[in-house]
């Protein structure tokens, strides 16, 4: 019985040890630096949307007829 108290033994030890080598890695980083953010203006040029007639000019070769819609 000794030797299979062994075989579950040595995984949970070794998983345990992992646990305990990344808490103390994770409790011993630096701090962050605290950068301050320096906000820029937006470089966008804007117009206001006047509505308009225009001609629109549109060259094609052919004749295009619409289907008939179904009854």
């Amino acid at each position: 019985m000794p030797a299979n108290y062994a075989v579950i033994i040595k995984p949970v030890a070794i998983i345990l040890v992992a646990v305990l080598i990344a808490t103390g890695l994770y409790l011993n980083r630096p701090a962050p630096e605290q950068v301050e953010i320096k906000h820029r203006p937006l470089l966008v040029n804007a117009a206001k949307a006047v509505k308009e007639d225009i001609r629109v000019s549109v060259r094609a070769q052919g004749m295009i007829t619409p289907e008939p819609k179904p009854p």
